[in-house]
């Protein structure tokens, strides 16, 4: 079942019977309503909450390699403390946290997700000199087409 985090009834429906939960959702940039700590801090909250007299065997929560922040030149992987910078990498950070009382779970901090509905390379923008990329030219970042975040693949 896909659902909204937002409905305490979807997501009491939901996890009726449910072995497994995938937590997919994310807020990057949205105005309003649906900024990066409404779709991740407090929806994780809620489902924490939700999942309260339920027992599924395992939770998987895609966080995002942005809770390290910028590192510029140091490698990165599952023993560095997180430090976010962005409010996206906040409230991966905090979501993390709501959620890591639970049996079962599995944190993914994946790289940046690109490929068609994920416009995050700018590819646009940049053709027409209007991206900005930070850094000197060295930088690089940790990239995941859609595909293979959904499948495993290397």
């Amino acid at each position: 079942m896909v659902s909204s985090l937002a409905g305490a009834d979807a997501l009491a429906k939901g996890l009726t019977n449910a072995w497994t939960l995938y937590h997919l959702a994310r807020g990057f940039r949205g105005p309003g309503a649906e900024t990066p700590d409404q779709i991740n801090r407090v929806c994780a909250e809620q489902l924490a909450h939700a999942l309260e007299g339920h027992d599924p065997e395992r939770v998987v929560f895609t966080s995002s390699c942005a809770v390290y922040g910028d590192r510029s030149s140091l490698w990165v992987d599952e023993q560095m403390p997180p430090h976010p910078h962005t409010r996206y990498g906040k409230s991966k950070g905090v979501a993390e946290a709501a959620l890591s009382g639970l049996d079962g779970l599995c944190i993914v901090r994946l790289g940046a997700t690109y490929g068609q509905g994920f416009p995050w390379l700018m590819d646009e923008r940049i053709r027409d000199n209007k991206g900005w990329l930070p850094g000197e030219g060295r930088n690089f970042g940790p990239t995941r087409h859609v595909a293979h975040a959904l499948t495993g693949a290397e």
